[in-house]
């Protein structure tokens, strides 16, 4: 996920693709965090 505005989320697909779905229809169920040199999964 990019990012969400007005009940849409933005997604990265690993396809490179990018695409708006409705907030209501997406279930989140892994979080990557990025920083500098590191990755993190929660």
């Amino acid at each position: 996920m990019i990012g969400s505005n007005d009940g849409l989320i933005g997604i990265l697909l690993d396809s490179g693709d990018y695409i708006d779905t409705p907030q209501d229809r997406v279930r989140i169920v892994s979080v990557e965090l990025e920083s500098d040199a590191t990755q993190k999964t929660l």
